[in-house]
């Protein structure tokens, strides 16, 4: 009886201890969790930088700045949009609810079926008190709309200032 109990506790603290590693291996992607939180905050870090870089004008009303290719550097084509929303969710981003979305058949702005299937998110960097704010916009759309394991196909993202 002692030594059933025994090997029992083994195999439990066994269990206990390939369990982070059996986490691993059974995730969506073979990187590690910390990663995504790295590349959120160096992502968040470039696009700060770039805001800021006295090489780029700021912003206005008539114009945004690209920074889809910064964007790409830490989400490439290909990505699984669950490791994307991660990546995103880690930056700081405020990230829609995930698709599909309902088709809003009642509402006046008609927006392309493909963006039913497409991840956004929004991180605003910088507001001035009851003038603006500026935000960096991103969507991401699948290689294969309504697949729930899509990849990501497109990206588009900007910065961009609203005034109020």
């Amino acid at each position: 009886m002692r030594t059933t109990r025994l090997r029992l506790r083994h195999v439990a603290i066994s269990l206990c201890l390939l369990s982070p590693c059996l986490a691993m291996e059974f995730s969506s992607s073979p990187v590690a969790p910390d990663t995504f939180s790295q590349q959120g905050k160096q992502l968040r870090a470039d696009l700060e930088r770039v805001y800021r870089s006295p090489k780029e004008t700021a912003p206005s009303i008539w114009r945004d700045i690209d920074v889809s290719s910064t964007v790409a550097k830490y989400i490439p084509i290909g990505t699984s949009f669950d490791d994307a929303d991660r990546i995103l969710k880690a930056a700081g981003f405020k990230m829609a609810p995930r698709p599909p979305r309902p088709i809003e058949r009642e509402s006046i702005v008609k927006f392309p079926e493909a963006l039913r299937f497409a991840i956004s998110g929004e991180l605003d960097l910088d507001q001035t008190f009851l003038v603006s704010r500026t935000s960096v916009i991103v969507i991401l759309s699948p290689d294969s709309p309504g697949d729930p394991n899509a990849h990501v196909k497109e990206i588009h993202a900007s910065i961009m200032t609203a005034y109020l």
